[in-house]
């Protein structure tokens, strides 16, 4: 199985080809790809596919191998790959998702494509839509019980997949790893949901740490960077077009005003290109 390495801001991924030849990748095989030490390693696995929808199909795992809805930085790895085979012309291309079609669109830099825009579409704030349990209150100012003592106040959101956003004073103190785990998996959300940890610095920049789901810390997250600057701008925090700082670097966001839009902005990259090897393939059946 061919495959390409990419990465945006070292959130990385393995983009697959299936568009001339099926490749089926089963869930534990897609947890052993990801291992980064015995596999290839990585945040996911993008499979691109064709669609009768759309320009393309894309198909998005998370590093333990569950099925996501989408990923803001994966799809934008995967436009640059679609525009660089030259398999798409055009610089603004469809891509469908479990969470809808996604327009991408390709920036180049002196002949260099160096930054790759995804409108990642309108947020969801309805409870069943994001989707989070019980019937009453407003999911932006939710109440989180962890455990009988211990109460913290998020702002939870849908971007196409569920996030639970948290404002805290200092980024680098902030509980990533001790409450990450637990709010991803809580009782509030049937299909888990992903964290972001928000320090707003200004009107125009804030620094987010995230917990994926079905990942752990990342250094970059799209979706994430989008779920923090919308609950920073309803939170009367911030303008609605700003820098979003990550461990691995600056997303760029614009909360369009006139169609409640999300435009993701920011670098991608390759690391490299290889091949599983049959024999690597083949051994990791005997581990499922």
């Amino acid at each position: 199985m061919k495959f390409t390495k990419m990465h945006a801001l070292g959130n990385d991924f393995i983009i697959v080809n299936s568009l001339f030849e099926e490749n089926d990748i089963p869930p534990h095989l897609i947890k052993n790809i990801c291992e980064r030490c015995y596999g290839i390693g990585a945040n996911g696995v993008v499979v691109l596919l064709p669609s009768d929808k759309a320009d393309f199909r894309a198909t998005i795992y998370n590093a333990d191998g569950s099925e996501a809805e989408i990923s803001g930085n994966g799809i934008r790895c995967l436009g640059r790959y679609i525009s660089d085979l030259g398999l798409m012309q055009k610089k603004k291309f469809n891509i469908e998702t479990l969470a809808g079609i996604k327009e991408i669109i390709i920036k180049k830099g002196e002949g260099v494509i160096n930054k790759i825009s995804v409108n990642m579409g309108i947020p969801e704030f309805k409870r069943e839509k994001i989707p989070i349990r019980g019937k009453d209150g407003d999911p932006l100012n939710e109440e989180i019980f962890i455990g009988e003592k211990q109460k913290i106040f998020a702002s939870c959101l849908s971007i196409g997949n569920p996030h639970c956003v948290i404002f805290v004073d200092d980024i680098d103190k902030a509980p990533v790893k001790k409450l990450g785990p637990i709010l991803e998996k809580h009782k509030l959300f049937p299909n888990n949901t992903n964290i972001e940890f928000v320090e707003v610095k200004n009107k125009k920049e804030i620094y987010i740490r995230v917990w994926e789901r079905g990942v752990g810390e990342t250094e970059s997250c799209g979706t994430g960077a989008c779920a923090a600057a919308i609950a920073s701008v309803l939170k009367n925090k911030t303008e609605r077009k700003l820098g979003v700082h990550l461990l691995g670097g600056k997303l760029e966001i614009l909360w369009r005003e006139k169609d409640n839009n999300i435009i993701l902005t920011g670098a991608v990259d390759y690391v490299y290109r290889g091949r599983l090897s049959d024999s690597w393939l083949l051994s990791q059946y005997d581990r499922e």
